[in-house]
């Protein structure tokens, strides 16, 4: 392993809070049954929500870039070195947001920020955030280049 970087979202602990506030709610006030199950499951799914896309983890895997949110690799993407076309640095905006979804541009793999490398393969186009532009774009380029010399 050549290249690793976990880039992590300070807004972890704000959507945690938001998740925990209303279990806590749920099951210290005496409320009839439906509220509380309301509560409690809407506070479970942020919760959930907030460990997933708590961080970003890229990381070279030999033959292909492994891309995955949260502490264990949940939605993995595999980009082949082979396969990639074009690599280049790249911003999304406020209006692409963060998280895992589909923009004009492709998909979008980002926690925090807003510095990113677009990837290019024949079969798609994602940006994939990073607090570190210029090091992954670097590592791309060679990993490209190594794959490409191989028989």
């Amino acid at each position: 392993m050549r290249y690793e970087t976990i880039q992590t979202s300070p807004f972890f602990w704000l959507l945690f809070a938001l998740g925990a506030f209303p279990i806590f709610v749920a099951t210290t006030i005496p409320m009839p049954g439906a509220p509380a199950a309301i509560l409690l499951g809407c506070g479970l799914v942020t919760l959930t929500a907030s460990v997933i896309f708590s961080r970003l983890t890229i990381r070279d895997e030999g033959d292909h870039l492994l891309v995955h949110f949260g502490p264990f690799p949940l939605w993995p993407l595999r980009i082949p070195y082979a396969d990639i076309e074009l690599v280049a640095k790249d911003r999304s905006t406020f209006v692409d947001g963060w998280g895992l979804h589909y923009t004009r541009q492709g998909w979008l793999f980002n926690v925090w920020g807003f510095d990113c490398v677009r990837i290019v393969t024949k079969q798609r186009s994602v940006r994939l955030g990073t607090s570190e532009p210029q090091q992954l774009l670097e590592f791309l380029d060679s990993a490209r280049q190594g794959s490409t010399s191989s028989p």
